[in-house]
């Protein structure tokens, strides 16, 4: 089931509490898993102070960052900016590798591999790594970890540079990815990179999310092929997971939420068997990547 921007995130809240009630699929799971996604915050920076700041107080138990950390990888100053924005939040990070990071640079002050998975309740999160050429070892991996999570809980991938984009970087295997996550039951694919907020129509079943709003915002990108949503507005993402159920809002610096979603991913609708049924426009806004497409 999935509730639009029409639908008050109250709402969605309410709908929470009352499938705390019921007999869930997932008895054992006693309590809400909350957390957050931040990308683009390029320490060292003011905005990406308050960004994290509001992130870590909204009651999430730990962060992922889409990447770009700091702005510039050799400059010690944004390292320390970041660890001390990283201690003052108390809460966990788990950040992927952004074009602004240096593999060297991200590994030694973070201590984070090129990309990896973990579980948390009845969630999967997978980070991986759009700086890395060789893309073949981290097919096997994602594929390998997200299909034998299928059916367990909802799957949740993050990575820096966005599968669609209005800079068209053919060095991202589309195609290869997306079918990846569309065959293993993903349920979100949260990216950064582009400085700007937007929630495409759903494609096979996945949301597909930029929120690349942590510091500068940048109002010349382009309009992306099936956008449904977009902003130009520092924000940071809020989960909560309870059961079947995931809500999604996007909340800006004045603590206002500029979009909200739930999902079952559990829902035999969330999933279509037919990749070219679910989404008419979609597919029909995706003719400049079907044109440009060499994977």
């Amino acid at each position: 089931m999935r509730f639009k921007r029409i639908i008050p995130y109250a709402l969605s809240l309410l709908l929470l509490g009352c499938a705390a009630q019921r007999k869930l699929h997932n008895p054992e799971i006693k309590r809400n898993l909350e957390f957050a996604f931040i990308s683009d915050t390029h320490f060292p920076n003011a905005t990406a102070d308050s960004v994290v700041s509001l992130a870590a107080g909204s009651g999430a138990e730990f962060i992922l960052h889409g990447g770009d950390i700091v702005q510039e990888p050799k400059e010690e100053k944004g390292w320390e900016t970041a660890q001390k924005a990283k201690e003052k939040s108390g809460i966990p990070w788990f950040p992927c590798v952004g074009n602004h990071d240096g593999d060297r640079q991200i590994k030694r002050h973070f201590s984070v591999p090129d990309y990896y998975g973990f579980e948390q309740d009845n969630c999967y999160f997978l980070a991986l790594n759009t700086q890395e050429t060789d893309f073949e070892k981290q097919f096997g991996y994602a594929k390998d970890k997200i299909k034998s999570w299928k059916g367990r809980g909802p799957i949740f991938v993050y990575f820096h540079k966005p599968i669609f984009s209005s800079q068209m970087d053919l060095r991202i295997p589309r195609k290869k990815l997306e079918t990846i996550f569309r065959e293993n039951g993903v349920d979100f694919v949260l990216m950064g990179h582009e400085h700007h907020y937007t929630r495409f129509h759903r494609l096979n079943g996945v949301e597909y999310i930029i929120s690349g709003c942590g510091s500068t915002l940048d109002s010349s990108e382009g309009k992306v092929p099936g956008e449904e949503v977009k902003f130009f507005d520092n924000n940071y993402l809020n989960f909560i997971v309870r059961g079947d159920s995931v809500f999604m809002k996007s909340v800006n610096m004045k603590g206002r939420t500029i979009d909200s979603l739930a999902v079952n991913w559990r829902d035999n609708d969330h999933r279509s068997k037919n990749p070219f049924i679910e989404n008419i426009n979609y597919l029909r806004g995706l003719v400049p990547y079907i044109l440009h497409e060499t994977f």
